[in-house]
């Protein structure tokens, strides 16, 4: 199999993965938005990112390193079950004092919901560990399913606990943690994982190695969470918690891009890395060439994404949530940004330099934590939006003179001048904030795709056709 049929394959059984969260977003967003009021609403957005960066320590991300050493494990099972086995016992001692100091901290906390998150942040590290093992392993199409069924179940969980039940914030977060340890046990089946663990085969060597990988991406992680959450955090404190739940309805809509660049991500990190080390030229190619291909079509998302907001906003969301239509532009230029650096990080992933992204994630964080607390008190939730598409847009900028050390890309620089320079017109249609406009702004953002992604289309026709002669 060739590096781009198999990325292309990764990426759409990931893509698959990712679609079903999309989905279930789609499904769950109207009721959620009728069934919760803001106030409710923006405190599962703050519940759930906290548990997203609290998850990562309670394992200290060891399913990142286990991930990234699994790759150069795929044909050495005697390896694979080194790196799961030493990943595993390196977790419990940890897992367990920390859960301990949890529940000590719980005894005397008037939180009402201190069981609930518990039971989440425990399905939330199952379902991570198992997740990377997954992928680690080549298992690309079990990940798949597995992703599918846990959104699945997200969507029949929510239902039971509003509809059914009317258990609002509780019943949505024990939800969650039901769904999460489900599939957390599929993983394992699915893989066998529990096979590969065995007290016989820890290392302590390959246990350094990981921890010298892994724990560098705690950091990494709070400093993408500073980008992500910090901003809801400090509209919550500054604005109050209905501004979040606006503010977290504009992000929705515009973690799309986040969601559909994740997609491609998490396929090009493995790509990168099986790339990187061939011959010079080879290597060199092969990044311009993916990088040239991701900026096209991502930029063509980005149009038609805000776009088709601008139709759909007023059919989806309740008229309460209707300041969120705003600050969604910004937050998808913030996503095209994000797109650049994710694959940038691919070249860092390749060399497991998580220590250089570490100090750059932070560097970054640092950026947006100063610009929004700096801004907030004078345009309100536009600071949170502006600031994440600077603080973006500098680790973007940042990359591209860092990356020139490893590898040497070639700019198709009429692409993307060409790209923002769109973007820029249909944000300016999605502005006028009128449904006919919107309408023929979607054709136009329709239409510039197709433009821009020509070669990639016209080589995807040409495929089926080939393959369709084959079966015939």
């Amino acid at each position: 199999m060739s590096e781009h049929k198999r990325l292309i394959k990764n990426t759409v059984l990931i893509g698959l993965s990712k679609a079903s969260g999309f989905l279930s977003m789609i499904i769950l967003l109207p009721l959620m938005t009728a069934k919760l009021g803001g106030d409710e609403y923006g405190f599962i957005d703050l519940i759930t990112s906290y548990s997203g960066l609290a998850a990562p320590i309670l394992i200290m991300a060891l399913d990142q390193g286990t991930f990234r050493y699994l790759i150069d494990a795929r044909d050495d099972e005697a390896y694979k079950s080194c790196i799961i086995s030493t990943a595993f016992f390196a977790v419990l001692p940890i897992f367990f004092s920390l859960l301990a100091i949890y529940l000590a901290v719980a005894v005397f906390s008037n939180f009402h919901l201190t069981f609930e998150l518990l039971f989440y942040l425990l399905s939330l590290s199952l379902v991570s560990f198992t997740a990377y093992i997954l992928r680690g392993l080549g298992r690309n199409t079990f990940f798949a399913i597995s992703a599918i069924l846990q959104n699945v179940l997200n969507i029949v969980g929510i239902i039971v606990a509003l509809v059914v039940f009317d258990a609002g914030v509780s019943g949505v977060i024990i939800a969650y943690a039901v769904s999460g340890f489900i599939t957390g046990i599929f993983n394992i089946l699915s893989a066998q994982i529990h096979k590969y663990i065995s007290l016989r085969t820890v290392n302590k060597n390959v246990r350094r190695d990981l921890l010298a990988y892994s724990l560098p991406t705690i950091p990494n992680s709070i400093s993408w969470w500073v980008l992500g959450v910090s901003d809801r955090t400090i509209v919550s404190v500054a604005l109050g918690v209905a501004a979040n739940g606006i503010y977290a309805i504009s992000n929705k809509f515009a973690s799309i891009m986040g969601v559909a660049q994740g997609v491609f991500g998490m396929a090009w990190m493995e790509s990168a890395s099986l790339n990187f080390y061939k011959k010079p030229k080879v290597r060199d190619a092969f990044f311009t060439d993916i990088f040239n291909k991701q900026l096209s079509v991502f930029g063509a998302l980005s149009m038609l994404l805000l776009s088709a907001t601008g139709v759909a906003f007023s059919f989806m969301i309740d008229a309460e949530f209707h300041d969120a239509y705003w600050y969604i532009p910004v937050l998808v230029l913030s996503g095209l940004f994000s797109v650049v650096t994710g694959f940038y990080s691919g070249v860092y992933f390749a060399q497991k330099m998580t220590k250089k992204t570490m100090i750059m994630s932070i560097q970054t964080a640092v950026i947006n934590l100063v610009i929004n607390v700096g801004l907030i008190w004078f345009i309100g939730i536009w600071a949170a939006a502006i600031s994440t598409a600077i603080a973006y847009g500098a680790m973007a900028l940042y990359r591209y003179f860092d990356i020139k050390k490893y590898v040497k890309i070639k700019y198709n620089k009429r692409l993307i001048i060409s790209i923002f320079l769109l973007f820029g017109m249909i944000s300016a249609v999605y502005y006028l904030n009128n449904f006919y406009f919107s309408l023929l702004n979607f054709g136009i953002a329709a239409l510039l795709a197709i433009i821009l992604n020509r070669e990639l289309l016209g080589a995807f026709i040409a495929t089926a056709k080939q393959k369709l002669k084959r079966k015939n």
